[in-house]
């Protein structure tokens, strides 16, 4: 069973303009809740409440999961769920590996220090910056006829963001 079949047969009788107008919600979004369309769960759950099922019921928990499995693709229900779960989570380091291997070849062959890192993932984390450096890409591709085809969002380090400083202390 889907969470939209479920959520068709939670809804019974009352029809989808009746729920609309309970949740407050536009008709198309509940008929989009109960097509094959995906809806963000805080949708689920203003319909859900609508039908009159409170956080905490049987029904919410199960097309709670229901709706986990059609987002991720795990069938959280079974015993498999765990095997499903962490054969996810190793292709998606799989595809990570050749990059951080690369970053390592790169910090090693630089010998970068800690402080010079730290300032990379700062300046990586401003937009100006990331701008400038987005431009210089473009322009040595366009140099040397090469595609990068990386790409990295750098989170400012915790310590830079609480301070408000650069990682250089200024």
């Amino acid at each position: 069973m889907t969470y939209q079949k479920l959520l068709k047969k939670l809804r019974g009788v009352i029809t989808q303009d009746a729920l609309a107008k309970s949740t407050k919600l536009h008709r198309n979004t509940v008929i989009k809740a109960e097509s094959e369309e995906p809806v963000k769960f805080d949708t689920i759950a203003k319909l859900m409440h609508g039908l009159g099922y409170a956080d905490s019921s049987q029904p919410m928990r199960e097309i709670a999961l229901l709706w986990l499995k059609a987002v991720s693709g795990i069938n959280f229900s079974n015993d498999d769920a765990e095997a499903a779960f962490q054969e996810l989570l190793d292709s998606e380091r799989l595809k990570l590996q050749p990059l951080l291997d690369r970053l390592g070849r790169i910090i090693t062959e630089n010998a970068l220090t800690p402080e010079q890192i730290a300032l990379l993932c700062w300046a990586a984390s401003s937009s100006p910056v990331m701008e400038i450096l987005r431009h210089a890409r473009t322009v040595a591709e366009f140099q040397t006829g090469s595609v990068y085809p990386f790409h990295v969002d750098a989170k400012v380090p915790d310590s830079v963001a609480e301070s408000g400083r650069t990682p250089d202390g200024s």
